[in-house]
């Protein structure tokens, strides 16, 4: 390996955190070679990952908290802004089952 790059160093140059370089990493975006706790990366291999969108690969579906309340917020298959709000006390797994299944109803398929 010539040059080899720390996570914290690879992210840097990507104006990216390192968690998300490890995570680049383990879905096997990114190669990388463990070396006792740390994970070396080739500079050349930055490449892979540098032409990435911003953000969030969102479903546009987005959850807010009101009043002691989860809000989730979504578009219909029409376009037409939607919201749920679910009862006090619903966990956050709750909220995420319900997600998932508004972005299976939603999705094109």
């Amino acid at each position: 390996m010539k040059e080899p790059l720390t996570a914290k160093q690879a992210a840097d140059l990507l104006g990216v955190n390192a968690s998300r370089i490890r995570q680049f990493i383990l879905e096997g975006r990114l190669p990388a070679t463990k070396f006792g706790r740390a994970w070396m990366i080739e500079k050349k291999d930055l490449e892979k990952v540098k032409d990435r969108k911003p953000g969030r690969p969102g479903s546009g579906i987005r959850l807010k908290k009101r009043d002691n309340r989860v809000v989730i917020f979504f578009r219909d298959p029409h376009g037409h802004r939607r919201q749920i709000t679910l009862p006090k006390g619903t966990t956050k797994v709750k909220a995420r089952q319900i997600v998932r299944k508004i972005e299976k109803e939603i999705s094109p398929e």
